[in-house]
């Protein structure tokens, strides 16, 4: 029997980002789940033609049209944590300057 993976939407923590607000990642967030979902929705819809091992002839296209919108959603999905994982690093390494920034004011006033 063929089996499929399934998704889990990832949680990101990029509230407090500079050059984009709260809400636009709420709403960025939302579509990502939606690819999720539909990728994980599509799959079951391909593992229910393929249960028997085989794709029918009269099937053929609506199995078509299936995979093809599966590459969609699944790349939606794919971009969609590549870019939050890109904007967590930036992120990170900007929250890691400033606060060696800070570190090395003190170091600054404590040898004036």
């Amino acid at each position: 029997m063929i089996t499929a993976e399934r998704y889990h939407a990832k949680l990101f923590d990029l509230s407090g980002l500079n050059g984009i607000s709260d809400r636009t990642l709420e709403i960025h967030f939302k579509l990502y789940d939606g690819y999720v979902k539909e990728t994980n929705r599509l799959t079951d819809y391909i593992m229910e033609f393929l249960k028997d091992g085989t794709v029918d002839q009269e099937e053929m296209p609506a199995y078509s049209e299936l995979t093809r919108r599966l590459g969609f959603e699944y790349n939606g999905m794919v971009l969609h944590e590549l870019d939050a994982r890109v904007q967590l690093k930036e992120a990170l390494l900007i929250r890691a300057g400033l606060k060696m920034q800070r570190i090395e004011r003190s170091n600054e006033l404590a040898h004036q």
